[in-house]
């Protein structure tokens, strides 16, 4: 008995080693551009149509064979899924039994060529060519495997919701002052969409039956939001375009969440061990990318008798094999993680959308010069001019900072680059006071205020720029270049002839660059820790803004006052985070 049972954990290892050897089938999918939701739901036409055909693009991929449905037939079942009280897998299930799998029966019926080129051997591929599907002389199960290969998506909304709401914003003139009251209406859309998949079966009797594989959401707890505003007598459509956005971000999960089925995932098998990498036997013709990340994984048998996938690491694409003209193109993929890889090992996809979430802690160049003019200084009219002295050099500030990368190898062609856009606020104490004016009732200057130390500050930036990583096993260099605005801010408060508050703002605001390089290192697929320093390139200034705001948010300004000599030129040292989105938010 136990070299009975020997032998079948035997069998099954190498049926597990032949299936990664032979690399992915692709699936046939057929896809009904209606769209179900209830009628509670509230979604017009021209919504539902848009829906349909942008999720339709968003698994519009490579791993796939597409069989579209005939329109008659997906008209009956439009018919039928109308009345339905909810867009659930349940629900609709016994729907798309009766109307879509009689179809696509028919369909895979007429396509047998096609589908025999993807799912048998070469033998019963010539064979099934040579005499058509009845004289084939297939197998039972040889005509199940063509079958079965048949699936469903179907669009739905689980919720929908839009509100429109009032509001208004002040216009002000050049010299800061409020001369109109602007209002604008808030469209806002929140949605819940997702696909349904299922899968066509037929028994031996040839009957056809529908099973329910997963549900692909574009969504992650609450719906996807989007709003914009529109002004008053404009011509935009504020309103369609949130819609729209709603709409393709969740498209973006959509597509993602479809690739993380067991069934689409890409896997295949390591056909050779290299002194850096695998190479595996998936390529153009699956839609494989660039930097595409795949676990490396092995058939073992727990203590319950089971044979289980046990992840050894994780590996990177560099070179796309185009297996779609040539049948031994291999792709080459860098080791990350793991070690002693073997050639029959399999390889599984890691679906991933491409963007990278980036937070950390940096310490960032700001050296502010000491400075002396009670003057007042910053001359402003109507007796706001008001003076600042500065008694201790700034060297630099820290605070947080976060980027998102997005991956633009594969549009490139270069392997790990990355545009990205970020910002960072960079906080710091500095000694010294604002010298505000003393208004009596009349509003006539009488004194000088020397109670406000200047006290903690803000400075901050946003960058766009490139990056470009090298990577050894799961260490990686990283090399960025970016351009750069930046902005310093220092706030006092003081009194207008009423008493109330008057916010006196000393602005900066200059344009530079900087070249950044670190070091990565994976802890996960998804995770990395990162470390570099950035020297910043900008001219030094001192040159700044003077303002004053009274209640009514009313400015008095001076674009051009000489201020404390400020340099933003140096070194910056960061740590961060680096984490792969599972999801569009």
């Amino acid at each position: 008995m136990r070299r009975l049972c020997i032998v079948v954990v035997a069998v099954i290892l190498t049926a597990s080693n032949l299936s990664a050897q032979t690399g992915y089938k692709k699936k046939v999918v057929s896809f009904v551009d209606v769209v179900a939701a209830p009628a509670s739901v509230g979604l017009s036409d021209r919504q539902k149509e848009y829906i349909a055909s942008t999720v339709a693009k968003s698994v519009r991929m490579e791993r796939f064979n597409y069989a579209p449905l005939p329109a008659p037939v997906i008209r009956t079942y439009a018919d039928e899924a109308a009345n339905a009280a909810s867009a659930s897998a349940e629900v609709l299930r016994p729907v798309i039994e009766r109307t879509l799998a009689p179809g696509l029966l028919g369909i895979l019926d007429i396509n047998k060529e096609m589908l025999s080129t993807q799912n048998l051997s070469e033998a019963d591929r010539n064979t099934f060519l040579a005499t058509k599907a009845q004289s084939a002389g297939l197998s039972a199960v040889q005509l199940e495997s063509i079958l079965n290969s048949g699936f469903f998506y179907v669009p739905f909304v689980d919720r929908y919701r839009r509100t429109v709401a009032r509001g208004e914003r002040e216009i002000k003139n050049d010299e800061g002052k409020v001369v109109r009251i602007q209002r604008y209406t808030t469209y806002d859309h929140e949605l819940k969409v997702g696909l349904l998949w299922f899968q066509l079966t037929v028994d031996r009797s040839n009957t056809p039956s529908v099973r329910y594989i997963a549900t692909a959401r574009g969504w992650s707890g609450s719906g996807v939001s989007r709003s914009e505003d529109q002004d008053d007598g404009t011509d935009t459509n504020a309103d369609w375009s949130a819609f729209v956005q709603a709409v393709n971000v969740s498209a973006v999960n959509i597509g993602n969440e479809s690739k993380k089925i067991e069934q689409f995932r890409l896997a295949g098998g390591i056909t050779e061990v290299t002194t850096f990498g695998v190479k595996m036997n998936l390529g153009r013709r699956e839609g494989v990318g660039l930097d595409d990340a795949y676990w490396v994984e092995e058939d073992v048998e727990t203590d319950a008798g089971d044979i289980v996938k046990e992840r050894r690491g994780f590996v990177k694409v560099r070179d796309i094999g185009d297996n779609r003209t040539d049948e031994s193109a291999f792709t080459y993929a860098q080791t990350i993680t793991g070690t002693d890889y073997s050639p029959g090992l399999s390889v599984s996809e890691i679906p991933m959308i491409g963007v990278n979430a980036v937070f950390g802690l940096a310490s960032v160049p700001v050296r502010i010069s000491t400075f002396d003019d009670r003057g007042p200084a910053f001359s402003l009219d109507d007796n706001f001019s008001f003076g600042l002295t500065v008694t201790e050099e700034v060297k630099n500030a820290i605070g947080p900072f976060a980027m998102f990368q997005a991956h633009i190898g594969n549009a490139a062609k270069v392997s790990e680059l990355w545009v990205h856009a970020g910002a960072a606020v960079g906080f710091f104490s500095m000694e010294g006071k604002f010298y505000l004016p003393r208004l009596n009732s009349s509003g006539a200057r009488v004194g000088t205020d020397s109670s406000n130390d200047i006290g903690a500050s803000w400075t901050g930036y946003a960058n766009l720029g490139l990056v470009k990583k090298f990577y050894f096993r799961r260490f990686g260099l990283v090399l960025q270049a970016d351009l750069k605005y930046w902005r310093t801010t220092l706030t006092a408060t003081g009194e207008d002839k009423r008493g109330n508050d008057l916010t006196y703002t000393l602005t900066q605001d200059l344009f530079g660059a900087d070249v950044k390089t670190g070091l990565e290192v994976y802890l996960t697929p998804m995770l990395s820790l990162g470390a570099g320093a950035e020297y910043n390139f900008f001219p030094a200034s001192t040159s700044w803004e003077a303002k004053a705001t009274d209640t009514d948010n009313n400015d008095t300004v001076n674009s051009d006052v000489v201020g404390p000599d400020t340099r933003y030129s140096g070194l910056g040292v960061y740590l961060w985070v680096n984490y792969a989105l599972p999801r569009l938010f």
